[in-house]
């Protein structure tokens, strides 16, 4: 018996897979606690793939180039440098200066 006729017998007496509804079956066939952990199961990779975009793209991030964070950081400055000067001018008592302070450095 040749090898390709051996293969598309196996193939024809085997159980037929429908590759529409792959990887998840039909959906909505199952128990709600199979339907429940198949979203689940989805929003978790799509979560899991935001974070990772995130954590590489994102302010810092590695893959980021550093002229896109060179803006944030000179208008982080002024800010601080504002606070310091209104703080030295007497417009802010140092609560208020030390909390403005804190959610500037923050951004």
């Amino acid at each position: 018996m040749d090898l390709p006729a051996f293969m598309a017998q196996s193939v024809r007496s085997g159980p037929q897979a429908d590759w529409r509804t792959w990887p998840f079956g039909y959906g909505w066939s199952d128990s709600w606690l199979f339907v429940g952990a198949k979203l689940l199961f989805i929003l978790l990779l799509f979560a899991l793939l935001a974070y990772a975009i995130r954590r590489l793209f994102g302010p810092g991030g590695p893959l980021r180039e550093k002229w896109m964070d060179e803006d944030w950081e000179h208008q982080r400055q002024e800010r601080l440098r504002e606070l310091d000067e209104r703080l030295a001018n007497g417009e802010l008592d140092r609560a208020t200066y030390e909390r403005k302070r804190r959610k500037a450095e923050r951004r």
